[in-house]
């Protein structure tokens, strides 16, 4: 919050646009401090907040990359800071493959799609569409299986920037926003049907994105719709050998590695850290790679 400070009281000397963009980097200096702010503090930094996308007409820690088209895809700037990785083993739904749980630190920003992949973006960067449950706006998902984990990775690298799918770390830190909670929007199922499509409200089909509530960083489909990706290969004792700075997963394996959150999905399975064992994922950008 004071690095945001200091870039505000520069651009308050400025004028024209050397103030737009001493302004924009307060703006990120006062999103990166967001999450860990209560308060009094809190109130001022989204007010400031505001107030710089008022002056700079821009829609501040959101970008878009343009596919073509007039299809475009939405991404929302994720703090960096670092969390609990994988659940307690006394957490209803503890399933092995979330233990041990052990904290990972997410040591830069990065910009991450605030829906799942749709059909449509995918079909403007790959040339089609083989999704069974058809819809311009519905996440890609297979008849009888998952979209190969190599067809996931291609997709992301055909637009010609740093784009890939999250890492499971990556991933499980923008779904749980900053809780400690089987679910981002707290411990209790019973609001799952605010935030998520699964077995008992999505009639085993994947749904548009965007219908159900997102998290607390704006993201939607977190804990349900369809399977998810992640870039890492599958390791069963990797979480207890993790590096404790931005994990990547295993070199090397035999699958990759999905997050279970899916229209078919248990309560039990839409937890803030569901077993990785369905569709594309959603794409993340590094911070430097994105302008506009």
């Amino acid at each position: 919050m004071e690095r945001g400070d200091e870039w505000w009281a520069l651009a308050e000397k400025e004028n024209g646009a050397a103030q737009g963009r001493m302004q924009e980097r307060a703006g990120q200096r006062y999103w990166d401090a967001l999450p860990n702010l209560a308060g009094l503090a809190k109130a001022k930094v989204v007010k400031r907040l505001a107030e710089i996308e008022t002056r700079t007409n821009c829609s501040f820690g959101q970008k878009w990359i343009d596919l073509g088209n007039n299809v475009k895809m939405k991404l929302v700037l994720i703090p960096a800071g670092k969390f609990m990785m994988g659940s307690p083993k006394d957490e209803k739904g503890h399933q092995k493959e979330e233990a041990p749980q052990h904290e990972v630190i997410i040591s830069k920003p990065f910009y991450m799609g605030i829906y799942t992949v749709t059909q449509e973006q995918y079909e403007q960067v790959m040339g089609k569409n083989p999704s069974k449950f058809k819809g311009r706006q519905t996440p890609l998902k297979r008849f009888r299986g998952t979209m190969p984990w190599r067809s996931a990775r291609r997709c992301p690298k055909k637009l010609g920037k740093t784009v890939c799918l999250p890492t499971e770390a990556q991933w499980e830190y923008a779904c749980r926003a900053g809780t400690k909670t089987r679910f981002a929007f707290g411990d209790d199922d019973g609001g799952l049907s605010d935030y998520a499509w699964y077995n008992k409200n999505s009639d085993s089909k994947p749904h548009a994105t965007g219908q159900k509530r997102p998290n607390g960083w704006g993201l939607y489909d977190m804990h349900g719709n369809v399977w998810q990706w992640c870039s890492d290969w599958y390791g069963d004792n990797y979480y207890a050998n993790s590096p404790r700075m931005n994990p990547k997963g295993q070199t090397t394996g035999c699958w990759g590695v999905v997050s279970y959150v899916a229209a078919v999905g248990v309560a039990t399975l839409c937890i803030a850290a569901p077993p990785t064992v369905s569709g594309l994922s959603r794409t993340t950008v590094a911070t430097s790679s994105v302008s506009g």
